[in-house]
């Protein structure tokens, strides 16, 4: 066995453990049963009797139609006691209630023994009384002290050689502030997962429950989790549709060597007061304790940040056009996890602010619409804009410098439709931020980390830390802090313009290996597989995205005049006082919060 792998001796111990628990909490009901008659096979009958509980409460859910009552009485069987110790954790809660059954039958043992002493001497009857008043207060006060342990558990201890069950530092503060804010009211989890899952699946159904115990058991009885195992088209997955939307999601599997398909519930849903947040399906690679804990913080809040999505040629949200309708794309349905995503649309001004403004190739947008945006990133909105001199990976959209298709998709290929919309100037927006963006010009770097599947395109810019950069994220940003690595699909570049007053942080960058194409040239190679790189190796490194803060330049079109007048009111109520124009302006200037990337394509599903 020791030749074919290393065994986790702590999840050994702990369900070895755990079985013995169990195996001395029977024993001492089945003792009981045999002080109750003098025959073999009634004791032995009485004691299957008296163990049924423990074992049918884990079947609550097939028995009792009440999903409340059924989980409450799943909560305290054998089965569910049981599952700390099948994960390798040993829980104050779990040994509490194997030991508590323990010695309440101990005792109940002991009691009738001595049962032969209650007919005779003075007392006489009033023995049998007694004992009865001795057992309900002990099985009051060990009930009691377990009610208590499940909500808080006060010992756990993960034994298990990988650390499978436990949490992060982070996960743990963040509950345990959870926990003492009574300002939110309890958070209630239904996990809803098929009871045979594929081997693929298996690692997640368990991080998802043990996470969820872990959870819970840290929470001080402030999140509540009710553990699902339900069948296809049975009455629970009809309310798990009808109350979340949770559905059985058709996966693949492998099962004796063939692929097959199979349809399995493995979802989540989280609700505090009227807020609820639902996981329809957490699929593989997703880390489950990242999915859960940002569900939590989601609906604990007391009210949502909102992200507005400007409404470009790109249709992020779907929407309605010749060819059909699309669907909203997989970043609105991440983003929806978290945040209230509303469209925003700049044919008006942009009046209300959001937490962000996400606007995705604003290059697209007619004259009129930006300057409503461009204002709207003046006024001090923050603002994360992506612009892509080539966006190969979206259809509807084109280039940074690239004129509007005709409307009315594929039947202006016909002469129908309506000519394309004329485009708004994109260097009111540059000299806004004070970039630089040549919009016809395109990165390439000869990079490739994954030489393993053959040769990639010179316009993939993988950003990591074997291309060459020194940083090339900036340790210094909270945006791009921590990342590995990013791939940009033909992206172009920002430089900083000289002069500007407006702080340029660079968030990621190229290594040293690469050069610029023109856009035409960038397109035939994405259309023929072939790129020529006859263009010149330059050796720079190459600004991808970029944050922009600070004081928003003065408006061309503010008022100096309006400052005079604030002079002259001044001076005729304070002649000694004079108003310090530059000052004024500095203080009345709204600050400007934009980060920019070159590249939509990394948006795509």
């Amino acid at each position: 066995m020791w030749g074919l792998g290393s065994p986790d001796l702590g999840l050994f111990c702990g369900s070895y453990l755990g079985y013995w628990f169990v195996g001395i909490a029977m024993l001492s009901i089945g003792m009981v049963a045999s002080f109750l008659t003098r025959n073999l096979t009634v004791a032995f009958i009485l004691g299957m009797l008296f163990n049924a509980p423990l074992a049918l409460f884990g079947a609550a859910d097939l028995i009792v139609k009440d999903p409340a009552w059924a989980q409450t009485l799943r909560q305290w069987s054998a089965v569910e006691q049981f599952t700390d110790f099948e994960r390798g954790v040993i829980s104050l809660s779990s040994l509490s209630y194997f030991v508590s059954i323990a010695a309440v039958m101990l005792y109940v043992s002991m009691v009738l023994i001595s049962k032969r002493h209650w007919g005779g001497g003075e007392d006489g009857e009033e023995k049998g009384g007694h004992y009865i008043m001795r057992t309900v207060s002990l099985l009051v006060i060990v009930g009691a002290l377990n009610v208590f342990l499940s909500n808080h558990d006060l010992f756990r201890v993960d034994m298990t050689t990988e650390r499978l069950n436990s949490l992060s530092d982070r996960t743990i503060q963040l509950v345990k502030d959870l926990g003492a804010d009574d300002s939110v009211p309890p958070i209630r989890v239904d996990a809803y997962a098929s009871p045979q899952t594929p081997a693929e699946y298996a690692a997640q159904k368990r991080n998802l429950f043990a996470t969820l115990d872990e959870l819970a058991a840290l929470s001080g009885g402030k999140i509540r989790v009710n553990k699902h195992e339900i069948e296809n088209f049975s009455e629970q997955a009809t309310l798990a549709e009808r109350t979340y939307g949770i559905e059985p999601r058709q996966v693949n599997s492998n099962v004796r060597g063939a692929r097959t398909q199979q349809e399995i519930f493995l979802g989540a849903a989280f609700s505090c007061g009227l807020d609820k947040v639902v996981l329809p399906f957490i699929d593989k690679g997703i880390p489950v304790e990242y999915e859960v804990v940002r569900s939590l913080a989601t609906v604990a809040q007391p009210q949502r940040k909102r992200v507005g999505v400007l409404k470009t040629a790109v249709e992020l949200n779907g929407g309605f056009s010749m060819q059909g309708a699309t669907p909203e794309t997989a970043l609105i349905r991440e983003l929806k996890k978290q945040y209230d995503v509303v469209d925003v649309d700049p044919a008006s001004p942009i009046k209300e602010q959001y937490d962000v403004l996400l606007a995705v190739q604003p290059s697209s947008l007619t004259p009129e619409e930006m300057n409503h945006f461009v204002d709207a990133v003046r006024s001090g909105q923050p603002t994360a804009i992506f612009e892509d001199p080539l966006p190969y990976l979206w259809q509807e959209a084109v280039g940074t410098a690239q004129p509007n298709r005709p409307q009315g998709g594929m039947m202006a290929m016909f002469g129908g439709g309506g000519p394309p919309k004329p485009k708004g100037d994109i260097n009111q927006l540059w000299n806004l931020l004070g970039v630089r963006m040549d919009g016809d010009e395109v990165v390439w770097q000869e990079y490739n980390p994954y030489k393993s599947i053959g040769e990639l395109p010179p316009v993939w810019l993988f950003i990591d830390e074997g291309n060459g950069a020194i940083n090339p994220f900036n340790p210094e940003e909270p945006t791009v802090a921590g990342l590995r690595q990013i791939m940009f699909p033909a992206a172009g570049s920002f430089l900083p313009e000289s002069g500007s007053d407006l702080e340029f942080s660079q968030l990621t960058v190229t290594g040293d290996n690469t050069g610029i194409m023109p856009h035409a040239s960038a397109m035939a190679g994405v259309q023929s597989g072939n790129f020529r790189m006859s263009q010149r190796r330059s050796g720079e490194s190459y600004i991808l995205a970029a944050r922009i803060s600070g004081k928003a330049p003065s408006d061309d079109e503010f008022s100096l005049e309006e400052l005079s007048q604030q002079q002259e009111k001044a001076s005729s109520e304070e002649a000694e006082e004079e108003i310090d124009l530059a000052d004024t302006e500095e203080e009345e200037r709204p600050d400007i919060n934009v980060v920019l990337v070159s590249d939509i394509d990394c948006l795509v599903d």
